[in-house]
């Protein structure tokens, strides 16, 4: 070991750099050690000094290392607080569906430490009603580098499910193997709030029967499947008998309990499937479905009569309260929607009001039928008055002992585009009792006058007869 001993006896060269400074004093002086003996004191100085340059020049790179090595472990342990410690689970699969990794995080959403989480199949944490949608997804994983963002229903081990949003895409390992990543975060709260809002949006808050938005969903469905299992579908549109008085005599609190009482009553007279929705103050809607024949119906429907007509005791009050309801049936002749079938259930409700109340009515579809045929007739009047397509002919009048024409009687004709000339009782009686004949009939004046006036200025002077609504 080479000491300097101008140094007080400090150790210029460690033992990790013995075999460098030999090399460095070969470089300057002979291997025989003769030589090195003979060597002046300030070569021997100057070597030292070398020694010592190089020692430092170690050490600060040694420094260096440590420095980067330190900063190196660092990270090391950042990245693993923020890989295992995020607010959401890492998982990385293999094609097969094995978890390869997961980090703390995704064990605890799934209930079950990471040593037991690695190597299970994902699947195996997927909610039975949710595997299709999962096995979909997973297809798609490795056919594409698309990032892919679902969300389905996982299961945790002692607890119940929970709904999972998940973010997947495709990667390599360090081996270059296909891989998926996955990240997971709980959304269960997110879904309950969503639930909260779709029920406001479907749900009546009173009565927490379904309002006018879900009941039109379901009677699209029920509709749809009408048409598929060839049963008919009845529609109630129900209106109780003097509520209002029951609101302005006794408050809204008191009629508040009349609608939750005779909500409660009338659910439990319907089958399974059927629906009841309240669609209004006191007006609710009742979808019958899958009726063998549409007189099943009608035991039903005095059901819903019993129901609403039974006493009610609300804070020591004895309510007596009735209802009118109008029934209507699907499928029918004629095309028809949701809405042209509830008008047709509201407007045989309104018949059985005016019958007397606390009864029902059946739409007859034969005699809508004939209405709507009328007053589709009568709008076509409307515009062939708007396009001069009337006339009016003239019959002579004659005095048969003289010969002498004394007047003529005006005759209406319609000139239609499609039919030809039409005479008055093919279209006078449509309009019968209705407005358009008063404007018909003033058009028949008006134009007869108009041919008086145009006669007398030729020279003829002749009465004319008309024939208008009483």
């Amino acid at each position: 070991m080479i000491v300097d001993e101008n140094f007080d006896g400090v150790e210029i060269l460690p033992k990790n750099l013995r075999l460098h400074a030999e090399r460095i004093a070969c470089e300057n002086m002979d291997e025989s050690r003769e030589d090195l003996e003979k060597m002046l004191p300030e070569e021997i100085g100057r070597i030292l000094h070398e020694l010592r340059v190089h020692q430092i020049e170690l050490e600060m790179q040694n420094e260096e290392l440590r420095q980067t090595q330190i900063e190196l472990d660092a990270q090391r342990e950042r990245y693993f607080d923020l890989y295992d410690l995020a607010p959401v689970g890492y998982c990385t699969l293999s094609e097969a569906g094995l978890i390869l990794e997961a980090n703390l995080t995704a064990a605890a959403l799934l209930g079950v430490s990471r040593n037991n989480l690695v190597g299970r199949l994902m699947s195996k944490f997927v909610h039975k009603e949710d595997q299709n949608n999962y096995y979909l997804y997973r297809k798609k994983f490795f056919k594409s580098d698309e990032k892919f963002s679902f969300e389905l229903r996982l299961l945790r081990e002692n607890n119940p499910p929970f709904w999972a949003h998940l973010v997947t895409i495709a990667a390599k390992n360090s081996d270059n193997i296909s891989v998926v990543r996955l990240v997971m975060s709980d959304i269960t709260e997110k879904k309950l709030y969503e639930n909260e809002l779709n029920r406001i949006a479907q749900y009546d808050a009173l009565t927490n029967l379904p309002n006018r938005v879900l009941l039109s969903d379901r009677l699209s469905q029920g509709m749809a499947q009408s048409q598929r299992h060839r049963l008919p579908l009845g529609v109630v549109y129900l209106d109780l008998d003097g509520f209002k008085e029951i609101n302005d005599t006794h408050g809204h609190e008191v009629g508040d309990h009349v609608l939750i009482t005779l909500s409660n009553q009338m659910r439990q007279t319907l089958r399974e499937g059927d629906t009841i929705a309240r669609i209004g103050g006191d007006e609710f809607v009742i979808l019958l479905l899958d009726l063998n024949t549409i007189e099943d119906a009608i035991p039903m429907i005095i059901r819903l009569l019993e129901a609403t007509s039974k006493p009610l005791n609300v804070d020591d009050l004895l309510l007596q309260i009735t209802a009118s309801l109008g029934v209507t049936f699907y499928p029918q002749a004629q095309k028809i929607d949701t809405d042209l079938l509830l008008r047709q259930a509201d407007q045989a409700m309104y018949q059985a009001k005016l019958a007397g109340r606390n009864r029902y009515h059946v739409f007859d579809t034969q005699q809508d039928t004939l209405l709507r045929e009328r007053y589709e007739f009568i709008e076509n009047m409307h515009k062939a008055m708007q396009l001069s397509e009337f006339l009016l002919y003239y019959q002579p009048k004659v005095n048969m002992k003289t010969g002498i024409v004394i007047g003529v009687e005006a005759l209406i004709r319609w000139q239609h585009p499609k039919n030809g000339l039409l005479a008055p009782a093919l279209f006078l009686p449509m309009i019968e009792d209705h407005p358009l004949s008063i404007e018909l009939g003033e058009w028949v004046i008006n134009a007869a006058l108009t041919q008086m006036e145009r006669w007398h200025h030729e020279g003829v002077d002749v009465h004319i007869s008309v024939n208008v609504s009483a």
